[in-house]
């Protein structure tokens, strides 16, 4: 109940977990262990080789752009002093979170874990096409997938929105429950970010 009007801009869901509304980064939880506050720090991965090349990138497994490689050293440096107390530290597993995460944890002192739930949004066959060939052929799509009011969204074989939703929220759920540590980072993609 106290958590609830210290937090304001968060709202009760039926599973008795607090979620986030609008771009809240400080996650709270109840249930099992009791109102405790973790701030989950979510870090983007750096630049990659389908961001310079415009392509949608979702499990597609790109590398890091030239660029890229430059910003996870200024990422991780910054990240070290401003938060270098950190108490665990998650990433996807597709190589453009996991390497911005292990430049951090290089300096922090941790290893990431590595979570499945913490990928991108699956945009099935669409996945790793140009955008240019998106908007010739598939404007509908990308106009629908800016629309945040349609829930049951899904690409092309991948996956919809809702999915997409249900797994991000489970998984940070669960990464909050295991830690009552005030500051927690996560190396997740900007779908992920934007949920």
């Amino acid at each position: 109940q106290n958590a609830d009007k210290r937090l304001p801009d968060c709202h009760r869901s039926s599973d008795d977990r607090l979620r986030p509304s609008g771009d809240q980064l400080t996650w709270v939880i109840a249930g099992d262990i009791g109102p405790t506050a973790t701030t989950l720090l979510l870090v983007r991965h750096a630049e990659t080789e389908d961001n310079v090349h415009m392509r949608l990138s979702g499990w597609t497994d790109t590398d890091l752009s030239v660029r890229g490689e430059s910003q996870i050293e200024l990422l991780a440096d910054h990240f070290n002093r401003e938060h270098g107390h950190i108490h665990a530290l998650y990433a996807s597993p597709l190589i453009r979170a996991r390497r911005t995460a292990d430049a951090i944890g290089a300096l922090t002192g941790h290893t990431p874990q590595l979570l499945d739930d913490l990928r991108e949004m699956y945009f099935g066959e669409l996945d790793g096409r140009p955008f240019e060939e998106l908007r010739a052929a598939y404007a509908h799509l990308l106009e629908a997938d800016e629309n945040s009011e349609i829930e049951d969204f899904m690409w092309p074989s991948g996956e919809s929105r809702t999915g997409f939703t249900t797994r991000t929220l489970r998984v940070i759920n669960a990464i909050a429950r295991r830690h009552a540590s005030p500051h927690l980072p996560l190396g997740p993609h900007g779908g992920l970010i934007a949920t």
